[in-house]
């Protein structure tokens, strides 16, 4: 048996060994659930056999039920109160507070509810209470003075009427409360439950001895007022002292006492766990026997239903996880889309090559199908699945198993190829005519999609010194994947294009951090008018000057930052470092002039930049007719993106500032543009006066210095270096010219005294 076949195996058996271990976690489950229920029944016998013992035990549990259920419901109307606080707090509006109240009262059928708001003097109310109804009223009675000083909701029986009380709090104190008024009738039927054959009666006690609630009950209800009255001389009875003093405790218990007639009677009680109310019970001790059978069968069907439900669930559980594991050996080695083996018999297959010392004469290859996301969209996913599937068949077909090579699809539209080839040109070749069977859809004509090509992007690294992690080769492959420039043309990996990706991914990483430590300088270059020998304006450049690692080229991080979209940031850095230097000369009443600033074709994805670039010149105090938004040709690709880009500039006109075509020559497009855009300058690329000495060249720089001036448009000579050339556009009348023959371009001080020295040299040759 082979490596592979053994490793295989073993991650099999890995699978196996995973399902029986959670074979047996259920089945211990099981056991323990089984268990507690049984345990349960148990418990439930033996209590039937101490209450045939003790009949006090058994009316204790019953009262201290009545008093847990007397509980839930009071502290469940409490929670909701607490909630309709919480809500009339966030709302703030009292025209809607007043319909909030009156939503809610239906909703939870409450004979009313008031709101009392004491900085506006504000009260509302739904509803009609069973007494006054006026807000002092409310304010004064107790239950509403005990809210405000526990600072939660209280509840209180008054006049056989259930009422809530809730203080309404802002910023800690409270300003106002909250009352709602409900009927008795879930507590009455809690107490009123039947049992003891009706002749018991129960009731809710205040902690004070007082009566709140009594049950409905064939039994005399006068028992509890007589047991716990005072005796003549003003001294509490025996019984009436045992029964305040077992009150005082907040403790459940049970007794027996006599009436005066000398009945026997048994009394129990128990806490409810609200305001200090205690449940009591009182019923003839003759009755236990026959309500504690009834109680006990109950319990053990309840019992025999709760094993019985757990059963068929648990079994239920069982064959589902039988399911899911048969399918998930399934699939744990292959593509549930294509059928093929997956990436991790993949990586097996690989490290079997590497076992095998073979793994030198292999590269791994990596097919991804160009926009495949706009076939999903497009054709959905199902035929996107058959898809995948088809190019798997494709590209299997096209491997040499009996060489020993593979392919797996490891991501949504990525193939892995295996090949043993180590020539270049034998690997293109045989991508391409897999590309080229994939179109044909010989076996899958249902799969043609008419007038569209299918183009998949193609990347290449041979393994070498017997590689064995097949993530790093497959990374290669990836990265060379990402310097493909032309479609369809197979790339190769190489470790210099490596370090071009990696030293991208820093600048992007570096960016953000960059800005924030104003390590971008702005750089300016003059504009000077031939005619008028004076600077008629300049453009704003941007230099990375890297702490440690110097000046950064604009050529290497602005196609960067194009690419990842951050070059939006970087614009509006510049644009404010400019805002800032026209604002500081303005201030110091210097002369200002236009300053050309950058803008990315990013920006005119939003909507919202000129809104950011106007914020920010009036926060500096630039004047906007002094900046000069700089587009090129690039953001005019489509007819959608040239009637957008038309409204774009002339939203910047509308906003005061002004807009320049950059680079003009260097597509093909831009006799077009300049009909369909009003553009108020004109910068003529570089490549237009390298050959100034040759008649056609000036001929059309003539026709389109004449062109713009009909237009009305100021034309700018970018790149001019030499005198040769000022003395050539002098005499083709091109006035304003840019370039290193004046200067270069200048950090701030540095142009600043530029400025000053030029002015100067230039007022004492007009006096000469």
């Amino acid at each position: 048996m082979g490596t592979y076949s053994r490793e295989r195996e073993a991650y099999l058996d890995q699978i196996d060994h995973q399902r029986r271990r959670r074979k047996h976690h259920a089945l211990l489950l099981g056991i323990i659930a089984l268990g507690v229920i049984l345990f349960a029944a148990v418990c439930t016998i033996s209590m039937k056999m101490e209450e045939i013992h003790s009949k006090k035990q058994y009316v204790k549990n019953y009262t201290e039920q009545r008093g847990s259920l007397l509980g839930i419901e009071l502290e469940n109307g409490r929670a909701e109160m607490t909630s309709l606080r919480e809500s009339v707090e966030r709302i703030g509006s009292w025209d809607i507070v007043a319909e909030f109240l009156k939503k809610k009262r239906e909703v939870y059928q409450l004979d009313f509810l008031a709101v009392y708001d004491a900085p506006t003097g504000t009260f509302l109310m739904e509803g009609e209470a069973r007494d006054s109804e006026s807000r002092e009223a409310f304010r004064a009675c107790g239950i509403s003075q005990k809210a405000a000083k526990l600072g939660e909701c209280v509840a209180d029986i008054v006049n056989g009427s259930l009422l809530y009380a809730v203080p309404i709090s802002q910023d800690g104190q409270v300003r106002g409360m909250m009352w709602a008024g409900d009927r008795t009738d879930s507590l009455n039927s809690i107490l009123s439950t039947k049992a003891f054959n009706g002749e018991s009666v129960s009731y809710l006690v205040a902690e004070d001895g007082r009566e709140l609630l009594a049950s409905h009950s064939t039994a005399d209800s006068r028992l509890w007022s007589q047991m716990a009255s005072q005796t003549e001389d003003g001294r509490s009875s025996e019984v009436a002292g045992t029964v305040m003093n077992a009150l005082r405790s907040g403790e459940s218990g049970v007794f027996r006492f006599r009436t005066s007639d000398h009945k026997p009677y048994y009394l129990s009680y128990g806490p409810t766990g609200v305001n200090g109310w205690m449940t009591v019970t009182i019923l003839p001790s003759s009755l236990f026997m026959t309500f504690s059978d009834w109680y006990v069968i109950l319990m053990l069907g309840s019992l025999l239903t709760a094993l019985a439900v757990f059963g068929a669930f648990f079994l239920q559980l069982l064959r589902s996880s039988n399911d899911n594991e048969k399918r998930l050996e399934e699939l744990a080695l292959t593509d549930e889309v294509t059928g093929g083996i997956n990436k991790i018999d993949f990586r097996m297959k690989y490290h079997e090559l590497c076992r095998k010392g073979e793994a030198d004469q292999f590269a791994v290859a990596l097919l991804d199908c160009v926009d495949f996301k706009a076939i999903n969209e497009t054709q959905g996913l199902k035929m996107g699945d058959e898809m995948l599937a088809y190019f798997y068949q494709v590209i299997r077909r096209r491997l040499s198993q009996e060489r020993g090579e593979f392919v797996s699809r490891t991501e949504m539209d990525y193939f892995f190829l295996c090949m043993r080839e180590k020539s270049p040109s034998v690997i293109a070749a045989r991508l391409e005519e897999i590309v080229r069977e994939i179109n044909e859809f010989s076996h899958r004509r249902d799969l043609m999609l008419p007038g569209r090509r299918i183009m998949f992007r193609r990347g290449v690294s041979f393994v070498q010194d017997n590689q064995t992690d097949i993530s790093i080769i497959q990374d290669q492959a990836r990265i060379a994947l990402k310097g493909q420039t032309e479609p369809e043309v197979c790339v190769f990996f190489d470790a210099a294009a490596a370090e071009k990706i990696q030293k991208e991914r820093e600048i992007e990483q570096l960016f953000d951090r960059a800005v924030q430590n104003e390590e971008f300088q702005v750089y300016f270059q003059p504009k000077v008018s031939l005619s008028q020998n004076r600077i008629t304006g300049a453009e704003a450049l941007v230099r990375w000057n890297r702490p440690g690692s110097g000046v950064i080229s604009p050529g290497e991080f602005i196609p960067v930052l194009e690419r990842s979209g951050k070059i939006r940031a970087l614009d509006r850095y510049v644009f404010e470092k400019v805002c800032i230097w026209l604002g500081e000369r303005k201030r110091r009443e210097q002369e200002t002039f236009p300053v050309s600033v950058n803008l990315s074709r990013s920006n005119f994805i939003y909507d919202s930049f000129l809104e950011e670039f106007i914020e920010i010149a009036d926060r500096h105090q630039a004047d906007r007719n002094m900046i000069e938004l700089e587009v090129t040709e690039t953001v005019f690709l489509t007819e959608e993106n040239i009637q957008k880009v038309k409204r774009e500039i002339r939203a910047i006109h509308d906003c005061g500032f002004r807009c320049a075509l950059d680079d003009f020559g260097v597509g093909f497009s831009s006799l077009t543009l300049l009909k369909e855009f009003n553009i108020d300058s004109l910068k003529m690329d570089r490549s237009f006066f390298s050959d100034l000495d040759n008649a056609k060249t000036r001929n059309v720089i003539s026709c389109i210095l004449e062109l713009a001036e009909q237009l009305d448009m100021e034309t700018v000579a970018e790149g001019i270096e030499t005198e040769e050339q000022i003395d050539s556009l002098r005499r083709l009348g091109c006035d304003v010219v840019q370039g290193y023959y004046f200067s270069r371009p200048l950090p701030q001080e540095q142009f600043e005294r530029w400025i000053q020295e030029f002015e100067e040299i230039h007022v004492r040759e007009d006096r000469e």
